[in-house]
């Protein structure tokens, strides 16, 4: 285990790091102890990271891929607050010949999807591995949305008779049916690239984050992680009831600003997602907040951030930068010791992302 030194801020936090396999090392953390689970497991047959047989992602069809799967899931729960949720980006895979050679009863026809994050969402929601009809080991869950993360600058090369394959998919879900969400954060980050859809599906465009001499080319976005932190994470917790604080936002001169805009752009007719915000779903780091009181008078601690697939740590670098407190799970050591320099390109590219979005308010 590593552990990072807290920040010098209100609240002590800092990511704290297993190396193992979460299946072990989730059963030694405390119950009820973790606000949020936000990971990306390793894609079905994309890449290797070890020569472990059993690791995730080198399963030998999408049955037993989801069955891992929903296993690791399964050991979550135990360690899930009430007000807790699981946000899980997933890919699909297409089936080739050569997947095919060994049993190819057990992939669809070559060159089609496998279909894998919709069978993610149909076994969490009805509690069966739609592959095998099986119980899942995971239980039933209320999926509460799916973010389809869209790359605008796929990477170049042949993709064959068909479109380029360049998104993801985040499924949001939860246990409790009162989970913690901030509609605010979630209103006030990345609100240009984000385009709600119908049945609860979100869409977010965002350009193919550039890692230079990371050397790891499947690392999680830092800004979809941001935005999945600030509005499925609460920010502090009292740490007698549990009961999350949430912060309100009442500065009048960006409230009276969103405003202006709303009505702008109804008058335009240009109600497209994304290019407006209503008037309670921005919150500014300068305005004044008024925080929810707990009758407990105890001490609050930070929320907290799972990751059983750490890799390089942009989870935790990202729950840093929000004040979250973190643990990160990852099997492959040579990712861990990128984390340094992992954690200098999220600051990175999250400060960028806060100059941008304040000029985009002049």
């Amino acid at each position: 285990m590593m552990a990072a030194p807290s920040d010098p801020t209100g609240l002590a936090f800092g990511p704290t790091w297993h190396i193992g396999d979460s299946l072990k090392v989730v059963p030694i953390l405390p119950a009820r102890s973790v606000d949020l689970v936000l990971t990306s497991p390793p894609y079905l047959g994309q890449r290797h990271y070890t020569d472990l047989p059993d690791e995730v992602g080198r399963d030998q069809n999408p049955a037993e891929y989801l069955a891992s799967l929903l296993e690791h899931i399964g050991g979550w729960r135990r360690v899930l607050t009430k007000h807790a949720s699981v946000a899980i980006d997933v890919g699909d895979t297409v089936a080739t010949y050569e997947r095919r050679s060994g049993r190819p009863d057990d992939w669809p026809i070559a060159h089609s999807l496998t279909a894998i994050p919709g069978a993610l969402v149909w076994a969490l929601a009805w509690g069966h591995n739609p592959f095998t009809g099986g119980e899942s080991p995971a239980g039933r869950w209320r999926v509460r949305s799916t973010l389809t993360v869209g790359r605008t600058n796929p990477t170049p090369g042949h993709h064959g008779p068909r479109f380029a394959h360049a998104s993801s998919t985040v499924i949001v879900a939860s246990t409790s049916n009162q989970p913690w969400f901030d509609r605010a954060a979630a209103g006030s980050r990345l609100d240009h690239q984000i385009v709600d859809l119908d049945g609860g599906s979100t869409l977010l465009q965002l350009p193919r984050e550039r890692q230079p001499g990371l050397g790891h080319n499947a690392v999680m976005p830092a800004r979809v992680a941001d935005l999945l932190v600030r509005s499925l994470c609460p920010a502090k917790v009292c740490t007698v009831c549990s009961k999350p604080i949430r912060s309100r936002v009442v500065d009048a001169e960006v409230r009276l600003l969103n405003r202006e805009r709303s009505d702008r752009a109804s008058r335009d007719g240009r109600e497209v997602g994304g290019s407006w915000i209503s008037t309670t779903s921005f919150r500014t780091p300068s305005g004044p907040a008024v925080e929810e009181s707990c009758e407990c008078d105890a001490p609050m601690r930070p929320g907290v951030v799972l990751d059983p697939f750490a890799g390089t740590g942009t989870t935790l670098a990202v729950a840093e930068v929000a004040a979250r407190d973190s643990i990160g799970i990852e099997l492959h050591r040579p990712w861990v010791d990128l984390w340094p320099e992992r954690r200098q390109q999220v600051r990175r590219i999250l400060a960028y992302e806060r100059r941008s979005s304040r000029g985009r308010l002049r």
